[in-house]
């Protein structure tokens, strides 16, 4: 299983098939979907945005690499623990690395996603605004635009890497 909750192997086994289905689906393809469900909204962006960027965050890997510490770090560890059988323990700081990681990894994720949904349903936004000035043959508003999503990209990132 990628999620992370594979440390609750019960939790796993009835879930894990789901969560694994839900994640291969390409963001494209919920779009119409999601459409058919909320309409061209907010809501709908929305939904199908942290469909798509939640995944990474979710990473089983990422979260058991981050439960692996020695029992002296664990120790001195400002721990928030839950045990999981009777020999696993998560501890929270020893996680947040890992999901400041996932996170950094769905932001660009996210950005492309909302430009897709946007691109796709013409619901306001900057990829809206870019498919109008293709359309109108209005190349320098749109290279304008690709740059302005180029430089709010590399301002997310290095915000986030800051962090």
């Amino acid at each position: 299983m990628a999620c992370s909750i594979g440390v609750f192997p019960r939790f796993s086994r009835a879930f894990g098939p789901l969560l694994e289905f839900l994640r291969a689906i390409p963001p494209p393809a919920v779009v119409p979907v999601a459409i058919l469900f909320m309409g061209y909204d907010e809501r709908m962006k929305l939904t199908v945005v942290v469909l798509a960027a939640v995944w990474p965050i979710l990473l089983k890997h990422l979260i058991r690499r981050g439960t692996r510490s020695s029992a002296a770090a664990r120790r001195r560890a400002f721990v928030s623990a839950v045990r999981v059988r009777s020999h696993e323990v998560i501890i929270l700081p020893s996680v947040v690395p890992a999901i400041l990681l996932g996170i950094r990894v769905a932001l660009p994720v996210a950005i492309v996603v909302t430009l897709l949904v946007e691109i796709l349903t013409s619901i306001e936004g900057i990829g809206a605004l870019m498919i109008g000035a293709q359309r109108n043959f209005q190349s320098p508003q749109v290279y304008g635009l690709l740059v302005l999503i180029g430089l709010f990209g590399l301002l997310v990132n290095n915000v986030f890497a800051r962090l």
